[in-house]
């Protein structure tokens, strides 16, 4: 029967270390259980040591990437380098729809959703870049054939590189909304309003894109998201207090006066009868251009819109025109042409007034 290590290591040291009285001497023997020891040692910890362990953050990356601290995802694939990729495209892919979720939230005007514009993905993974973002070392998970890594990145020092991306933002934004309490002609500040709209729909983009990276620090800017949510009440309110005197140069069974009243009324204007009691100035010009050949009336209708702050500067313009009307009867071709111009303002008046003052 074959001896073992243990046997063969004993002998060794026997043969070698023996007194010549036959007996070890005393240091090899403690030699020999230093040998024997490391022998044991050494077949204990390929086992243990040296043995691949999966790293934790493979079945709990929040474990070891706590959300609170660090943003993190996870990517797979059959190549290790690749993993990487993988990893980093599903922090953007997050963001992007985190973002876009945050911003059809926000985005709301009198109850109604308005139409957001998709995230730049591009800009997304640019902007990530920024951060230094780190990976885990790949995990070969040999049973599934995948390569495993984390990409993460620390929330507190990303908040620290994109915060001055959102000071900016928030500059351009408030150079328009300041601006807007110095002006005395009240449609004037529309344009200042819808301006700061657009700088604010920017700066609440890079909010929504704080609030993701750092959600208690972007809490910080509660009272600028609350300004932004409050323009289109003050641009209303813009509107609500613009009165409006009707100066109409030509009418025809008040056919041209009710329509166009009709229609700023509904916009939001308020309509007055004396013109001392307006701060605007509503000229209608209204032109026939009417012929009578051969007993026969005939006009080409067509008429303008002004609204005009102290007689001098044009607020507001519209106008339209319709094709020849004519008939033997001159009330029957007045009243028609009159009518196919008040048709055009019920239909298209309040159109061109939304271009001008509204979003």
């Amino acid at each position: 029967m074959g001896k073992n290590i243990f046997d063969l290591t004993a002998d060794f040291i026997r043969s070698k270390n023996n007194c010549a009285c036959g007996k070890p001497k005393h240091s090899a023997v403690s030699d020999c259980l230093k040998f024997l020891t490391l022998c044991t040692v050494l077949c204990i910890l390929p086992v243990g040591l040296f043995a691949a362990q999966m790293p934790e953050w493979v079945h709990n990356k929040n474990a070891v990437y706590p959300e609170t601290q660090y943003l993190s995802q996870l990517g797979i694939s059959n190549d290790k380098e690749k993993s990487k990729t993988e990893a980093i495209a599903a922090i953007s892919r997050y963001l992007k729809t985190s973002v876009e979720s945050n911003l059809s939230t926000t985005f709301t005007s009198n109850d109604k959703k308005e139409n957001i514009s998709v995230v730049d993905e591009t800009k997304i993974s640019s902007d990530i870049e920024l951060f230094g973002v780190q990976f885990t070392e790949p995990y070969y998970f040999k049973k599934q054939k995948k390569w495993y890594c984390i990409a993460f990145i620390n929330r507190a020092q990303a908040w620290a590189q994109y915060q001055p991306v959102i000071e900016q933002e928030k500059t351009k934004f408030y150079s328009f909304f300041n601006k807007t309490t110095e002006n005395p002609n009240l449609l004037e500040k529309v344009n200042d309003y819808k301006n700061a709209y657009i700088a604010g729909r920017e700066l609440l983009k890079t909010l929504s894109f704080g609030r993701i990276l750092n959600p208690v620090a972007e809490q910080n800017y509660k009272n600028d998201r609350e300004n932004i949510a409050l323009i289109p009440q003050l641009l209303s309110s813009v509107i609500r207090e613009s009165s409006l005197y009707l100066d109409i140069s030509q009418d025809y069974e008040n056919i041209i006066k009710n329509a166009v009243s009709s229609q700023l009324a509904e916009y939001g204007f308020p309509i007055v009868n004396q013109k001392s009691l307006a701060l605007y100035t509503v000229k209608v010009t209204v032109d026939t251009d009417a012929a009578y050949s051969d007993e026969i009336y005939s006009i080409y209708p067509k008429l303008s819109v002004n609204i005009i702050w102290q007689d001098t500067k044009s607020m507001f313009e519209y106008s339209c025109s319709k094709e020849k009307v004519a008939a033997y009867n001159e009330s029957r071709v007045l009243k028609n042409g009159f009518s196919q111009l008040a048709e055009d303002i019920n239909q298209n008046l309040k159109t061109k007034l939304n271009e001008s003052f509204g979003f």
